[in-house]
């Protein structure tokens, strides 16, 4: 489904399709039979499929993780990381009264998790230089050389070998 508005919010996660297949599913064993109709009826046929799949509820947290981590051959640590991320990309594609239905159905920690992610402020425009008119290799606004035709005026420090040979505490005159 190429205009999956769940996997769009899961850009990041690796097999973001198998992985949010197996989170919903898990998360459907935690629901109430009448709850997960509930659910499934307000989402997109593809995840309303894996909600429906699992077996029949109410297990625990820790079951439905279980669930997750044996689906995706994963340890319990990552099938966390990747339950919280699919529940907060859940949680943008949903009605907000929908977010709030659910989390009052969820065990801990999976209510606390279905939660949509703040979205990233956008980035300033970027700033383009604006074309310098008068370097000092063009001879700037107020020279009558370029810089690669200037000479040293005589006199002056570039011209002189020793410019402050006289002031020098080390000299060895």
């Amino acid at each position: 489904m190429p205009n999956d508005r769940l996997l769009m919010h899961l850009d990041a996660l690796p097999d973001a399709a198998r992985t949010a297949d197996a989170v919903i599913e898990a998360v459907g064993t935690t629901l109430a039979s009448h709850d997960r109709r509930h659910l499934a009826d307000r989402l997109e046929p593809r995840w309303a499929e894996a909600l429906r799949r699992g077996p029949t509820g109410p297990a625990d947290a820790d079951t439905a993780l279980a669930r997750i981590g044996e689906r995706l051959a994963v340890d319990a640590g990552a099938a966390r990381e990747r339950a919280q991320v699919v529940l907060e990309g859940l949680a943008s594609t949903l009605a907000h009264d929908l977010v709030t239905y659910l989390q009052a159905r969820l065990p801990a920690p999976l209510d606390a998790w279905l939660v949509a992610s703040p979205q990233a402020p956008p980035l300033p425009p970027r700033a383009t230089p604006t074309p310098a008119t008068h370097t000092l290799a063009s001879g700037g606004a107020d020279r009558s050389r370029t810089l690669a035709e200037g000479r040293p005026d005589r006199g002056d420090t570039l011209d002189d070998p020793n410019p402050r040979g006289d002031d020098k505490l080390s000299s060895g005159r």
